[in-house]
């Protein structure tokens, strides 16, 4: 309803733009399309608490459909395009979907049907011609909509509550199962509504994202973010470095919304371009040296850039406000924002004075309303109010808080969060594989790459390319490790668990390599 409000208040005004299709919404012309799409999922049979899932490139059509979605009361269930058809069935299954928005560029042109055992519709964006009943494209589901009234919608809208579970984001755990976290309305538009204050959005601002959508950043507190205050969303499907200081340059953009990686390949080419009319900068995903956060500043010319902290979980535990000292907006992820209380424990739960480095606790109405269909992971990460991040961090005497790390071992490359159980768990499945073990090790773009400590079966007759080339076929190329190790044996602990740390040492420290090859 809230965006229903601002969407008729700014009718007039660009809402959206999508240059590699050279198409364009104002606000009224989103509402609408919104209505016609919404209109067609209710033929199909969707209505409160059905659960569509979302797989597709960024697109306009993925924001329409999420909106149409949860204008019935339905929960889009928002999957990683880059995933890989088996990852993508199991995590349909997982979320009890009973409708699939996709389209054939992720598919592919050949893909196992199976993934559509359980589903009654799977919806394609482009034009569809097809023998099977459950499957119609968004043209199709736009022309049932038209035997749908206005009167008929907004009887659906009226069973609708803010305080109804608003979307699903999974989240990879160090466990590698899949977690869907449960978001709820109220409890996002709160957040978003203090990012807006804090980051000084309004109507004259123009965002180029090239966040994807089914991240927390690119969908709620980019896209939603923007649409709140009347102001203009640009949308890339993938992100290039020319390509997008083109954009900036020809739509006089106002900010970027991108990864800390994306800033240092615009960096390269940034005297080619005119990009001052950039005034804000979200660093989202990762860290970022505060050397870099002052070339952004200076070179990019964006001296309000803003690094934020939160988990899927939590959405938004900090942020950097505008009037803070560049001091603060390169070295730290800013101060707790209104209605969040932080605290640093060690590992017995006891709170440590400021200074010291220990796991990240955060308290907050605009927490998750759990994982869905298992209670056992959300009673372990919400304690008494208090969201366990499993990250490593320190406040400082006026409240900033910087992180050190993470007490779980979830990877990040370049803004991705990669589970290592994912990947060694694939890897395990080549038989003459006796164990493995992945690590995150230091990489000056991505933040991190991806490493692979191999220990072969004995007497294993191999060859380490034909072993690399296995891996290569069976995952993601953003789950693909970078680099490969066979090890002999593996550092352990007193209690038989792999020392993983000490393997990071091995890559990083040379003097430390004679047992890797």
């Amino acid at each position: 309803q809230y965006l229903e409000e601002k969407f008729a208040e700014y009718a007039d005004n660009t809402a959206m733009i999508y240059p590699e299709q050279n198409v364009s919404y104002t606000f009224k012309e989103m509402s609408d399309k919104v209505n016609s799409i919404a209109k067609g999922l209710i033929k199909i049979g969707v209505k409160k608490e059905t659960h569509v899932s979302l797989l597709a490139p960024t697109c306009p059509e993925w924001i329409l459909f999420f909106l149409a979605t949860t204008k019935l009361g339905g929960i889009p269930v928002c999957l990683n395009d880059k995933n890989t058809i088996p990852e993508i069935k199991s995590l349909v299954e997982h979320s009890d979907s009973t409708v699939l928005v996709t389209s054939k560029e992720t598919l592919g042109s050949v893909y196992d049907t199976s993934l559509f055992d359980n589903l009654d519709k799977v919806i394609f964006l482009e034009e569809t011609v097809s023998i099977d009943n459950r499957i119609t494209d968004a043209i199709t589901l736009e022309e049932l909509g038209k035997e749908v009234s206005d009167e008929t919608l907004d009887a659906y809208v009226a069973k609708t509550s803010p305080e109804d579970c608003l979307m699903f984001l999974y989240t990879s755990g160090t466990t590698g199962n899949p977690k869907a976290v449960m978001l709820g309305q109220s409890r996002i538009l709160n957040n978003v509504l203090t990012f807006i204050d804090n980051f000084g959005y309004n109507e004259n601002d123009t965002i180029l994202s090239a966040l994807p959508l089914f991240h927390v950043m690119g969908c709620l507190y980019t896209g939603m973010l923007i649409f709140m205050v009347g102001g203009t969303l640009i949308l890339t499907k993938k992100f290039s470095t020319r390509k997008a200081l083109e954009i900036i340059q020809e739509h006089k953009c106002t900010s970027f919304h991108g990864v800390p990686t994306m800033y240092q390949f615009m960096l390269n080419y940034v005297e080619n371009y005119d990009v001052t009319s950039l005034r804000k900068g979200m660093l989202a995903g990762a860290y970022c040296a505060p050397e870099v956060v002052e070339d952004i500043q200076n070179r990019l010319h964006i001296e309000n850039i803003f690094s934020c902290y939160g988990q899927s979980e939590g959405v938004g535990f900090t942020q950097i406000r505008m009037d803070d000292s560049n001091e603060k907006k390169r070295t730290t992820v800013g101060k707790a924002v209104d209605g969040v209380e932080l605290k640093i424990v060690n590992d017995n739960g006891e709170t440590l004075p400021t200074g010291e480095v220990g796991e990240i606790l955060a308290n907050m109405p605009g927490c998750m309303l759990g994982y869905y269909k298992n209670q056992e992971a959300t009673d372990a990460t919400i304690v008494d109010g208090w969201i366990h991040t499993g990250d490593l961090g320190f406040l400082d005497a006026e409240g900033y808080l910087t992180i050190k790390g993470r007490k779980k071992e979830l990877i990040i490359r370049g803004g991705e969060n990669i589970s290592p159980s994912e990947i060694e768990d694939v890897i395990r499945t080549y038989a003459m594989v006796h164990d493995v073990a992945v690590v995150g090790v230091p990489d000056k773009v991505l933040g991190e790459e991806i490493a692979a400590f191999i220990q072969m079966k004995p007497g294993a007759n191999y060859i380490k390319e034909e072993v690399v080339e296995y891996i290569s076929q069976c995952l993601p190329k953003f789950k693909t490790p970078k680099f490969v190790y066979m090890i002999e044996e593996f550092p352990m602990t007193s209690t038989g668990k792999i020392l993983k740390r000490k393997l990071v040492e091995m890559v990083t420290e040379p003097n430390a390599q004679s047992h890797l090859a």
